[in-house]
């Protein structure tokens, strides 16, 4: 199956994105409210980031099933991401809708910062998410550009980059500008509610 992505196409891919934005930015009165609103929005950035990753590892397995020389490193290492962002987003789900902690508000702290304690799991979970930021990003869009370049045959190639190269590199600007637009955002709400 070939993904037909063009500009609109890649966009629309951000709905969910756009959508939790949106969510988060509207006045919450009470706890409840606030809670859940923002429960919604970290299931639609989870879901937003699956279907991006997913996408991705998609045509990487696709590619990789063609190319020249098959490489299974590169497979497993675009799976691993998209198995994590699976999980993670099942999680999300299983703690906003499934097991919903009461509605409560953490006590403040008095004093100095504690100190950070992060356990084993802590610590893997870390691991994973920069793992699937520098294969997203960085690494599967090396390996299909590099093994693209070695085709000889300049028809073959131009097929290639259409059908694989060009919308991995439609997801990974939008994703840049997605990742920048809403920094630029969360500082100009920032520095307008304070």
């Amino acid at each position: 199956m070939k993904l037909n992505l063009n500009h609109w196409k890649t966009a629309l891919l951000f709905t969910p994105f756009l959508i939790a934005y949106l969510l988060s930015q509207t006045l919450n009165n009470t706890l409840a409210n606030y809670n859940r609103v923002h429960q919604i929005s970290n299931i639609l950035n989870g879901l937003n980031t699956f279907i991006l990753i997913g996408i991705q590892a998609y045509l990487l397995i696709r590619f990789n099933a063609i190319a020249i020389k098959r490489n299974d490193f590169f497979k497993i290492n675009a799976l691993v991401p998209l198995i994590y962002v699976g999980v993670s987003l099942l999680y999300t789900i299983y703690l906003s809708v499934l097991k919903q902690a009461p509605l409560t508000i953490a006590p403040a702290h008095e004093g100095p910062v504690s100190l950070a304690q992060i356990p084993g799991y802590g610590i893997l979970i870390l691991v994973l998410v920069l793992h699937a930021f520098i294969t997203f990003f960085f690494i599967n869009n090396q390996y299909v550009s590099r093994e693209i370049r070695k085709v000889q045959n300049p028809a073959e190639q131009g097929a290639l980059i259409n059908d694989f190269l060009n919308p991995m590199h439609l997801i990974l600007k939008a994703s840049v500008i997605a990742v920048v637009v809403s920094f630029v955002l969360s500082i100009f709400h920032d520095l307008l509610r304070f």
